[in-house]
């Protein structure tokens, strides 16, 4: 088979390219702007100051939803049977 295809190749009539062929690929090639890669990008400045932002606004509003000590002690005695007595214990300090 690969006979047939050199045969084939000797036989055929292929004209020859025009003498400005090389200048006229390399002008285009020039001409073209170049292609922005991913990693070329450059960082913005104002996104990342969005996600911090956005980050420590969450941030706060978790933290600030915490309930505090005395809370978390009150709800432990009223889950243990004791709640009254820690109500009484807390009114006189």
């Amino acid at each position: 088979m690969s006979e047939n295809f050199e045969t084939l190749f000797k036989d055929s009539a292929v004209p020859a390219p025009r003498t400005d062929l090389t200048d006229r690929i390399m002008a285009a090639a020039k001409a073209q702007m170049p292609r922005q890669a991913a990693n070329d990008r450059k960082p913005w400045i104002w996104t990342a100051l969005a996600g911090i932002a956005a980050t420590l606004v969450a941030g706060f509003f978790v933290m600030s939803s915490q309930p505090d000590d005395t809370e978390l002690w009150a709800s432990e005695a009223d889950a243990a049977g004791f709640g009254d007595l820690y109500s009484w214990v807390n009114s006189e300090t």
